[in-house]
């Protein structure tokens, strides 16, 4: 499923990996509707993986990242690759990956990459440890 009401994309690749693309300037209503995607996938799985490509990705307003710690909060097992290229990116992503690891005090991994490959590569191997545990 692909969001095209935004710049910014949603899609779900199965069984269990969803890919949010964020560009420019991030609104609160913009990142309700990715993460409303993203649950609609994933509400029932064991766990999920999350890439969250950053990489044109300009800011986001105060509640935009209230609402990433909310929601990534709801979620007990995943894994979130956060992808940046830029100093700001990984200053807004610094950001996200503190909230998250706050929200779920240790039930989650995490980690910054700066291209795609390594990061999918990552989550890769984080859902076979998280389907080994689930086991």
């Amino acid at each position: 499923m692909t969001e095209n009401n935004t710049q910014s994309t949603f899609e779900f690749c199965s069984p269990c990996t969803g890919r949010i693309r964020l560009v420019a300037h991030v609104e609160h209503d913009e990142l309700q509707r990715l993460f409303d995607a993203l649950e609609a996938n994933v509400v029932g799985l064991p766990y999920f993986l999350l890439e969250l490509d950053m990489v044109d990705i300009e800011s986001t307003a105060p509640e935009a990242r209230r609402l990433t710690a909310e929601r990534l909060g709801r979620w007990q097992r995943h894994a979130l690759a956060v992808v940046t290229g830029s100093f700001a990116g990984r200053m807004i992503a610094k950001l996200v990956l503190t909230a998250n690891e706050r929200v779920n005090h240790g039930r989650t991994k995490s980690a910054f990459f700066d291209d795609l490959e390594p990061a999918r590569a990552w989550l890769e191997q984080c859902g076979e440890d998280l389907k080994t545990q689930h086991s």
